[in-house]
């Protein structure tokens, strides 16, 4: 009976330690599982861990990038409103340039137009001079021909007045007796 006892406590002893054994195989088994979803989940934390990292680091390049562009802007807009100020000087300048150019052109024009109108006057003077010569010179050449004209009846009556005398002189030739 004790033999039997010792059996069956040993055969119980060796179900409960096999027992034990395979739960303890089976959590061990289950604790790997564990340990691996761990590592494997560690390891995927780590390479997003690297990931960010390096998206930090590329978003800091880009932040240093876009800050250096800001300067940079910066300092474009400063010479671009430098430049603007010497535009709208330039543009007053040029304004006020165009103005006095404009009065002057007005002068010019006027003055243009004034000598204009008086060499229109004036062509229209020597024009009617022209004419009034033109016609002084008709009247002329009438006179000229009038007087041709008197001056041959003229020279034909002493031309006759002188055959006339000369007939009453050789008439009183004739007629008068000579003298001792």
């Amino acid at each position: 009976m004790k033999t039997r006892l010792l059996t069956i406590f040993l055969l119980v002893l060796a179900v409960v330690l096999s027992a034990l054994s395979s739960y303890q195989w089976w959590r061990e088994t289950q604790t790997r599982q564990d340990m691996q979803a761990l590592r494997d989940t560690q390891r995927e934390l780590d390479s997003q861990l690297q990931q960010h990292t390096n998206r930090i680091q590329r978003l800091d390049l880009q932040i240093a990038e876009l800050v250096t562009e800001a300067t940079r802007f910066q300092g474009i807009a400063r010479t671009n409103e430098n430049t603007i100020v010497e535009l709208r000087n330039e543009v007053g300048l040029l304004e006020s340039t165009n103005q006095w150019l404009n009065t002057q052109l007005q002068a010019y024009t006027n003055a243009f137009n004034q000598a204009t109108n008086q060499l229109s006057e004036a062509y229209d003077n020597i024009r009617k001079q022209n004419e009034l010569v033109q016609q002084i010179a008709r009247e002329r050449d009438e006179f000229a021909g009038k007087l041709n004209r008197s001056t041959e009846e003229r020279n034909r009556i002493v031309a006759q007045y002188n055959e006339l005398v000369a007939r009453v002189e050789q008439i009183q030739t004739q007629i008068a007796p000579p003298q001792p």
